[in-house]
């Protein structure tokens, strides 16, 4: 039921609704950590969507696994300072319910997002990159540097921190934005719908990323392998990794401990 901006379908999942607008797209101009796929752009969003207000818990998910019996039998990846590894088991990394769960891949997401939208006659989706800055931009007051990063290093919420550097955190202790989303700086990385590539100029009016899979993904000024893009920071990166424009990817079937992901429908 809409409740102002707040609203929750079946008692289940929480969202904020999101109003169509506009807003540059992009890193600021003297931000000492922007990247040459941070470019700015000024974007058009014509239609309303909502947003998950928390990345999906692992009580949702543990859900959605126990009525579909979708595979949680495997171990994640972790990085140990040199290159991915296998860690520890999916169970294992995921047994807190209030926590964001973590090591999913894209293709998961999609199997989620099939299930919740027969279970709540809802069409769920994958937010953009767009939607998802957009989201994350609302009314926080980034000049040279981004507020709400600076945030997450004052708060030691990420690697900055060594205590934090491996370690997920509760949902309710992230950063809330200012629209009364949570998670959108500095928890996990996150899931969005687009191929991850350099921004097309030209395509400022509800974009999407590029229509076809690109060749490779443009990464440090090197190419390789292609995926999606996930956005939002971790508690395993530096605080600069959690900047509103700040961007990575992840190829479609990773399972990294620190990714997850939030649903989105468009309103």
């Amino acid at each position: 039921m809409m409740q102002d901006k707040i609203f929750s379908i079946d008692d289940e999942l929480e969202f904020i609704a999101i109003p169509a607008g506009t807003f540059t797209m992009g890193a600021l101009h003297g931000d000492e950590h922007a990247a040459e796929i941070e470019t700015q752009r000024e974007i058009r969003l014509t239609e309303s969507f909502a947003m998950q207000r928390t990345p999906v818990t692992v009580k949702q998910y543990l859900k959605f696994t126990a009525e579909t019996g979708h595979n949680a039998d495997y171990k994640i990846e972790i990085w140990d300072g040199d290159e991915w590894v296998l860690g520890p088991d999916f169970s294992d990394a995921n047994n807190c319910g209030d926590f964001p769960v973590i090591g999913v891949s894209y293709f998961d997401t999609l199997k989620f997002i099939e299930w919740a939208s027969k279970k709540y006659k809802v069409s769920f989706r994958l937010p953009t990159e767009a939607e998802f800055e957009y989201a994350a931009k609302q009314e926080c007051s980034c000049s040279c540097a981004c507020k709400k990063s600076l945030e997450c290093r004052e708060l030691k919420l990420t690697r900055d921190s060594e205590e934090l550097k491996k370690k997920v955190y509760p949902v309710k202790n992230s950063i809330a934005a200012f629209n009364g989303l949570q998670g959108m700086h500095g928890l996990i990385w996150q899931w969005c719908e687009d191929w991850f590539y350099f921004y097309d100029p030209v395509d400022i009016i509800d974009p999407s990323g590029p229509k076809d899979k690109p060749e490779y993904a443009p990464w440090r000024g090197e190419k390789w392998t292609t995926g999606k893009v996930i956005r939002g920071g971790s508690f395993s990166y530096p605080y600069h990794h959690s900047r509103c424009s700040n961007r990575h990817y992840a190829k479609l079937e990773d399972r990294n401990y620190n990714v997850g992901f939030r649903l989105s429908f468009s309103i």
